[in-house]
């Protein structure tokens, strides 16, 4: 809805996901399960109000609990002759290629082991200051956030985090990608960092996870990620990795992690990573869903791997993973992967190296 001179709009958000998951293949039991689950029902609004400012607010009702995502007020003008913005509130992190980019667009069905590992303590939202500026091949980015929203009983960890990305030898035809952050947190006194719980191949699958290790007297952490890949034609290649050391009492601990993946268009669509923003959006689909279509065929990979080992309670995981997108129409999706897991506890109920498979289809539409 938009005001007759333009200066209000109002856009409803709604995404719904849903997936049917199996896993086989592992020397327990209990984590061979097939599952449904509403990944995700996101209701929200976004828009535009007089002067420059916008809006957008959104809660996310997900494994039987309601949060709020994104719920932040944004300023934006020119700087230089190029767009900036600046927003208060909770939003998303500027963190990499995935990390930077709503599930609903990310190529696959779970972001990867590196986006899980080489992030802040409070993960992937925090409310606080956040800043934009944009070229048209490159943008630059630098936030100051506390934790996501909470009931305010405890001290807020204070996060500084920073990303730049360029994409040089623009053409039609592609770009090059080239991209690098960090971060620097703060954490507040506290017993223990209780251990991280990556999801592997599929968040329908709770017992099929890596476990990051305790840490005890925590002080701070800081982490920095690289960026390397591009588009070409209909397909795409994106390596993506980074190293975390979280600060103690006692010393400093590593955790590293990174990803390859690839993909690619059967149907002649151009794959849609951003040269402004340095992170994906929905694919244009040529031939929509019709008497005269038949939507979009997307073919993707990945490797991704995580390493906690620096501390003994730390497990170590990596995957593999195959899937096909198909995308009717630019706002709905239907996605079968399969991935070969491997996953070594040192801490949780599933102790020991252990491996397997998970087939996950996943049937989604977002506006």
């Amino acid at each position: 809805m938009r005001s007759p001179d333009g200066a209000f709009t109002f856009k409803p958000r709604i995404r719904v996901t849903a997936d049917l998951s199996n896993t086989f293949g592992s020397d327990y039991d209990s984590r061979n399960l097939t599952t449904t689950e509403l990944r995700g029902l996101r209701l929200g609004a976004q828009g535009k109000i007089a002067g420059g400012f916008s809006y957008w607010i959104e809660g996310d009702i997900a494994d039987n609990a309601v949060s709020v995502a994104n719920a932040f007020m944004a300023y934006s003008t020119k700087w230089g002759g190029r767009d900036l913005e600046i927003s208060m509130g909770q939003r998303l992190n500027d963190r990499g290629v995935e990390g930077g980019t709503p599930e609903d667009m990310v190529p696959f069905l779970e972001r990867s082991l590196m986006v899980s590992t080489i992030g802040p303590e409070r993960g992937a939202y925090g409310v606080g200051v956040s800043s934009k500026l944009t070229g048209s091949v490159w943008h630059a980015s630098l936030s100051v956030t506390g934790d996501a929203i909470s009931g305010g009983a405890t001290n807020d960890s204070v996060t500084v985090m920073a990303r730049t990305h360029w994409s040089p030898f623009k053409t039609d035809a592609g770009h090059l990608h080239l991209g690098g952050w960090g971060f620097v947190e703060d954490l507040t006194p506290n017993a223990s960092v209780a251990s991280r719980s990556l999801v592997v191949s599929s968040r329908g699958n709770d017992n099929l996870r890596l476990q990051g290790g305790v840490y005890a007297d925590p002080k701070g952490s800081k982490g920095l990620g690289l960026e390397l890949g591009g588009v070409q034609g209909s397909g795409w290649l994106m390596a993506e990795g980074g190293r975390r050391v979280l600060e103690t009492a006692a010393r400093d601990y590593d955790q590293d992690a990174y990803s390859v993946s690839a993909g690619f268009f059967l149907t002649g669509e151009k794959p849609p990573l951003s040269a402004k923003t340095g992170t994906w959006a929905r694919p244009k689909v040529l031939n929509p869903l019709g008497a005269d279509g038949y939507g979009a065929v997307e073919i993707v990979g990945r490797y991704d791997q995580a390493d906690y080992s620096d501390i003994a309670t730390g497990g170590e995981g990596d995957s593999w993973l195959l899937g096909v997108n198909w995308y009717p129409t630019n706002n709905t999706r239907v996605s079968a992967h399969w991935s070969a897991w491997s996953v070594d506890n040192r801490t949780g109920t599933f102790l020991g190296d252990d491996s397997g498979n998970t087939a996950t289809v996943r049937v989604q539409t977002a506006f």
